[in-house]
């Protein structure tokens, strides 16, 4: 899976991931995170960086990935993000040297561009400018699948609206069930709750929201500990997608 370029809207601060093993770059760019407009989280490698993504797949809308790192490198990581989390944010390569051979093993892996190094601050700000307009053109229904909503439509607007309607009432209701469940040591009964929003709502959503359903549910069934947090992201996914659903049905309305 691989996310296209697109072009111009209005400034909104970015949420980016930076991958990249030197504390020095880490350093740079974090300097100039408050004047490019951008939420900043740094991983120290790919692995890292995979852990951050699976976690917290919807916060960012940005990656950049260095190549060369210890534990997994950049391309490895870069298809990790792309076959395993099926995520389809931008992640653009930081490279010493981008000749061709390099450009073609970087788009295989699913990589959407180059910044060379060292990283200067004013390419930086056209890519960073970039990728935010790209954000905020798609932002409104950026967590739909609205080529599958519009299928849908066209083919029956009265039956997607009922269901439609029932899956925007019903799912946060399930979901605090889902918690609580977890939270008394009902951990299948939770796992179920979680599983259904595949069905309810994953015909609909973007990639990252039915991988972030598949994660937390096997989170629940492994028995790991210290969820909170993950529950809290997915929430927060959650409530994005039922008013981008809500949206979309009132803009759809008669």
């Amino acid at each position: 899976m691989k996310q296209g370029d697109c072009a111009g809207a209005k400034p909104s601060r970015l949420s980016v991931l930076l991958v990249d093993d030197s504390e020095i770059n880490r350093l740079f760019v974090s300097s100039l995170a408050e004047d490019l407009g951008i939420a900043l989280d740094c991983a120290n490698d790919g692995a890292e960086a995979v852990r951050l993504l699976r976690d917290h797949g919807g916060r960012y809308q940005l990656v950049l990935m260095d190549l060369q790192m210890p534990v997994l490198d950049g391309l490895g990581a870069t298809r990790t993000i792309r076959e395993e989390l099926q995520l389809g944010l931008p992640i653009i390569a930081l490279t010493a040297s981008a000749d061709p051979e390099q450009r073609e093993n970087c788009r295989r892996a699913g990589m959407n561009g180059f910044l060379l190094k060292p990283v200067e601050g004013e390419r930086l700000s056209q890519l960073i400018d970039h990728y935010r307009a790209c954000n905020d053109a798609s932002g409104e229904y950026g967590k739909l699948k609205l080529g599958t909503l519009d299928l849908l439509h066209r083919a029956s607007a009265a039956r997607l609206s009922s269901t439609l309607r029932e899956a925007v009432a019903t799912c946060r209701e399930e979901f605090d069930q889902a918690c609580q469940q977890w939270r008394e040591g009902d951990a299948e009964a939770a796992a179920r709750l979680i599983h259904r929003y595949r069905g309810s709502l994953g015909t609909f959503a973007h990639d990252g929201f039915v991988r972030q359903t598949l994660d937390l549910e096997h989170a629940v069934r492994q028995g790991e500990k210290d969820l909170e947090s993950r529950f809290d992201a997915f929430r927060t996914e959650l409530d994005e997608l039922r008013r981008q659903l809500q949206r979309w049905m009132e803009s759809r309305a008669d």
